[in-house]
């Protein structure tokens, strides 16, 4: 089939009718494809800036369906007005083998010439590409260097005010007050020497002490807002203990004050189980800091104590983690440890729904991680063997699915790359950076869900090899390996009152 595709933006005088373009592109069908069907798709009132436009993407998605061989517009503007994208729609043309022509420009990637153009405007797009990267990664840059607002959720604690820093119109944080006497709270609490983070949550709970947020208390949630130094007054003490970590330090030792709060950056990339963290760096921020440092700082020397604790048991979690639900109130169950009189450590299974949110009695039975691994290794490798010998088996809608997926994260990556040009424009509002921050923010969400499905078509590839692996070495198998199994062939696990579990399995 070939398809005929015209855009007109708005309807002016002098501008060439949705008609007209498509008189010229009938003109380019060759006498030997005048017997294939023709479709036409139009946009009218539709800006060539992006691929947001029905009919285009409309083409686009029998593209890929595989019922356009050809297509054919008026100029290679009423495709894209941007290099960028238009080079990656030609990748996908040539991906799908569709062949390309603009009537006015003489251009046809069936020919010599059109595919040495081709290759032109891919040179020019990796530039524009790389450019475009460097100049956001430099104003970005900029803008974290000044300790400025860079957008995302709010830390709990603060409201956001309009300000202006250097000439730049940002938001600062502002104590919110009520908030606030929460945080304060929870780092005095767990500065004391003998409460644990479940001790400040059983703490907030039996107090009636509830985020004002409407969300629950969690120990993530705790973890996160004691490691945050945007609480802290940050003084010499702060400059030294993130410097001693290899942190690089923007602001000058003369600025720790002992006022400001300060802003961590880099932690996409950094591994928190390494001691080096030469790849991040600390700025001082415009607001105020709430917490003293010698609190904020035996906060610090509390958590990186747990970790050392945690990293020296065999499995700080288990690798049934999430898998475990409570038969009462549906609740996951999540690992706690308690300490024996020797010293060392057993893990157990708690119910969440009992520790964090106080709405659940909980299981009867104390369910040690140990014993609850120990019995469903048995189940599992007694499941693996009445598996036999499976065969990977892919059938063409699980690649078109992984097609599907790696377009939208293209697409999403285009509109990154669109924002990331609007927030280099130095009129840029107030109003239109908040708008601008949300979207990017949700960009990023769809981009990470989609990658996380990607990952899963990815494992899924693997999964069955795995199995017949650990059906024979499954005394073996390491911790990441276990996991794997789990997650392949247990759907969830229902931890009844009486501590007897029932498997749901997935095959």
């Amino acid at each position: 089939m070939i398809a005929l595709y015209a855009r007109q933006s708005v309807e002016r005088e002098n501008s060439v009718s949705i008609e007209t373009q498509l008189d010229f592109c009938r003109s380019m069908i060759r006498p030997d494809e005048r017997s294939q069907s023709v479709t036409i798709y139009r946009d009218e009132g539709a800006s060539g800036g992006n691929t947001n436009r029905p009919g285009f993407q409309k083409m686009m998605k029998d593209i890929r369906s595989g019922k356009i061989k050809k297509v054919i517009t008026y100029k290679l503007d009423r495709i894209s007005r941007s290099l960028y994208d238009f080079v990656g729609i030609l990748e996908t043309f040539e991906e799908y083998g569709v062949k390309f022509v603009s009537s006015q420009e003489a251009f046809d990637t069936d020919s010599i010439y059109g595919n040495l153009v081709l290759k032109i405007l891919m040179v020019f797009a990796e530039f524009e590409r790389t450019s475009i990267i460097n100049r956001v990664r430099d104003a970005y840059s900029k803008r974290t260097d000044l300790g400025l607002y860079m957008g995302g959720r709010r830390q709990y604690g603060y409201s956001l005010k309009e300000t202006q820093v250097h000439g730049i119109k940002t938001k600062m944080y502002e104590p919110v007050a009520e908030e606030l006497e929460q945080i304060e709270y929870i780092f005095k609490l767990y500065s004391q020497p003998s409460v644990s983070l479940c001790r400040v949550i059983n703490n907030l709970n039996d107090n009636d002490i509830r985020p004002l947020e409407g969300s629950d208390w969690t120990s993530a949630k705790i973890s996160n807002l004691l490691k945050n130094p945007v609480y802290v007054m940050a003084d010499s003490a702060v400059y030294d203990y993130f410097e001693s970590r290899g942190v690089r330090i923007v602001n000058d030792l003369s600025e720790f004050d002992g006022t400001r709060g300060a802003f961590l950056y880099g932690r996409s990339t950094h591994d928190a189980k390494l001691g080096d963290w030469s790849d991040m760096k600390l700025v001082l921020g415009i607001h105020q800091g709430v917490i003293p440092s010698s609190t904020w700082l035996k906060c610090q020397q509390k958590l990186n104590k747990n970790k050392q604790i945690g990293n020296s048991l065999a499995n700080k979690t288990s690798w049934l983690a999430g898998k475990l639900v409570c038969s009462q109130c549906g609740y996951t169950m999540t690992t706690a440890k308690s300490q024996r009189s020797d010293g060392s450590y057993r893990r157990y299974f708690v119910c969440t729904g009992k520790s964090h949110r106080k709405t659940c009695k909980g299981i009867k039975s104390t369910i040690y991680v140990d014993d609850m691994e120990q019995l469903l290794e048995q189940c599992i490798s007694e499941k693996i063997k009445t598996l036999g010998k499976l065969r990977q088996n892919f059938d063409n809608e699980q690649s078109t699915k992984r097609n599907d997926i790696e377009l939208k994260i293209k697409k999403i990556e285009q509109s990154q790359k669109q924002l990331g040009d609007m927030l280099l424009q130095e009129d840029i509002n107030d109003d239109l950076l908040a708008i601008m921050n949300r979207k990017a923010s949700e960009l990023s969400r769809q981009k990470q869900q989609l990658i996380e499905q990607l990952n899963t078509l990815s494992f899924q590839s693997k999964e069955i090899d795995l199995a017949l692996f650990l059906s024979k070495q499954w005394t073996r198998a390491k911790y990441d390996e276990k996991k794997a199994v789990a997650g392949i062939l247990i759907q969830h696990v229902i931890m009844h009152s009486d501590g007897t579990p029932e498997i749901v399995w997935n095959m």
